[in-house]
């Protein structure tokens, strides 16, 4: 994930402590931060990509994917009280 450092105006890389992992999925994971704050992050980095095996490549492409299609829809549906906003995209 990346946070935005209104000091310098630029992204930086942020990986929050996750308290209790909640639940896992196939493309992702979603964790307590602390009382009343929870996160969906992808099970695997994207930007580690170049890490990986050819094999991972493809499943972490796929999550990728996946979050890309969330976000997209999320975006159609706009605010609701009920829907949980999305935070960042990585593009």
């Amino acid at each position: 994930m990346v946070k935005f450092d209104s000091a310098d105006h630029a992204l930086r890389l942020y990986e929050p402590e996750i308290v209790k992992v909640l639940h896992y999925g196939s493309t992702s994971m979603i964790g307590r931060l602390r009382a009343g704050i929870v996160l969906k992050s992808p099970r695997y980095s994207w930007w580690d990509l170049q890490k990986t095996s050819s094999d991972d490549q493809a499943h972490v492409a796929r999550i990728r994917h996946h979050f890309s299609v969330e976000q997209q829809i999320l975006e159609i549906l706009g605010e609701h009280p009920r829907i949980i906003k999305y935070g960042i995209s990585l593009g």
